[in-house]
């Protein structure tokens, strides 16, 4: 029996929140795989080094979903840390 209906609406919105922020970061993914810039297409197609069983290794732009990726993982860290040290949840 919990004594705060309200706790019921916070734990939908932490799972909510998350989803639909990796939904946009995934369409974000698809739809721009870096940032273009005058010579992007160049480290795209330039291959630096071949390597045996067919492996080659480009220049290539770090991936902005990937980016993002990594990024929104760590804000969402730190703030449900904060999130919970502040409200003093006990886990």
């Amino acid at each position: 029996m919990r004594f705060f209906h309200l706790i019921n609406l916070e734990h939908v919105f932490l799972y909510i929140f998350p989803t639909i922020v990796f939904i946009v970061v995934f369409w974000v993914f698809l739809r721009f795989s870096h940032f273009h810039n005058k010579d992007s297409e160049e480290r795209m197609r330039k291959i630096e080094n071949r390597f045996p069983e067919e492996l080659a290794d480009r220049e290539a732009p770090f991936p902005l979903g990937m980016t993002l990726t990594i990024l929104g993982t760590v804000l969402w860290v730190l703030s449900y840390i904060l999130w919970h040290g502040l409200m003093e949840i006990q886990i």
